[in-house]
């Protein structure tokens, strides 16, 4: 068999050894235990009834890009695959069903959204994060770095909405990727892989999602489609500036190249070690930013910690 056990070195890799990069196994082992003990009825009812699909599609998406890591599948069988997943978790409920339409100081409501609207933009999005988390995969410890402090953001949003156990998941993959990170961080000794980069970005992209529901259904009026842009701004602005800059300079969307934005800070004169603690404070920035419009009797003291 020839497994792609390795990522070895290229140009258009910053490393310049061979590095295991299946470390996304241990990733996945980091949340197995919630897994455990959803099923086992250690946690509410109500609270696994929303953890098994958003393990069940993670651990799909995981195993895409597993596969993927050992055999190197095509991007549109890979795309199709994810979208298969994304629509079995949307028919689980795993769905934008309403939107709001907010401008500035215009607030319009809350609208019901047509259910083939309602799946396109589910899909887009789903597979949308999981790619862009897959993209910013690119230096030691960058994208580790990012879902570290996304998970906690998630997991301090959650609990403005009075969740508890519900967060039990992104809690296990913050833990995780945590000590992932340990091992990922320049020089690093092992690669999460595209199994690890999907399952990280699967696991936010669907928590994303829920909390978005979650806000509207409990009105609270606190996590809307801003609060979902800040909280991944850096995936998000990385993955639209590359698409647009593709498609305007004639390539296809997915064409790979150096216009990533921790390659356009890298050509600044910033180091790789640099470069990856810089995104991780615009990271750190935008949901600080999040964090004081969620917790306004702390904004001050988040804003200037």
């Amino acid at each position: 068999l020839n497994l792609n056990l390795v990522d070895k070195p290229n140009k258009r890799k910053q490393h310049n050894k061979s590095i295991v990069r299946i470390g996304g196994i241990g990733i996945l082992f980091g949340i197995l235990p919630i897994f455990i003990l959803s099923n086992f009825k250690f946690i509410e009812d109500q609270a696994a009834a929303i953890l098994m699909p958003i393990f069940f599609g993670s651990i799909a998406m995981f195993f895409i890009g597993f596969f993927d890591d050992l055999y190197s599948i095509s991007f549109l069988k890979r795309l199709f695959l994810q979208i298969l997943v994304s629509s079995f978790c949307w028919n689980l409920g795993l769905k934008v069903e309403q939107v709001e339409i907010k401008w500035l100081i215009f607030d319009f409501g809350n609208y019901d959204i047509h259910p083939f609207l309602s799946y396109l933009i589910t899909n887009i999005w789903i597979v949308g994060i999981i790619n862009a988390f897959n993209w910013l995969d690119g230096l030691d410890g960058l994208a580790a770095g990012i879902s570290l402090i996304t998970s906690i953001t998630i997991f301090l949003t959650g609990l403005s909405l009075n969740l508890n156990f519900e967060l039990f998941l992104v809690v296990a993959l913050a833990g995780a990727v945590f000590g992932f990170l340990m091992h990922n961080f320049n020089p690093a000794k092992i690669f999460m892989g595209d199994g690890g980069s999907y399952l990280i970005g699967s696991i936010i992209a669907f928590y994303s999602l829920y909390l978005y529901n979650a806000d509207l259904e409990l009105g609270y009026g606190k996590v809307g489609l801003v609060s979902i842009i800040l909280l991944l701004f850096v995936p998000i602005f990385d993955m639209l500036y590359v698409i647009t800059s593709r498609i305007l300079g004639g390539r296809l969307p997915f064409y790979p190249d150096r216009k990533h934005l921790h390659h356009r800070i890298l050509r600044t004169g910033f180091n790789h070690k640099d470069t990856v603690i810089l995104c991780y404070l615009i990271s750190l920035f935008f949901s600080f930013l999040l964090l004081g419009n969620i917790y306004p009797d702390l904004r001050y003291q988040i804003i200037f910690s």
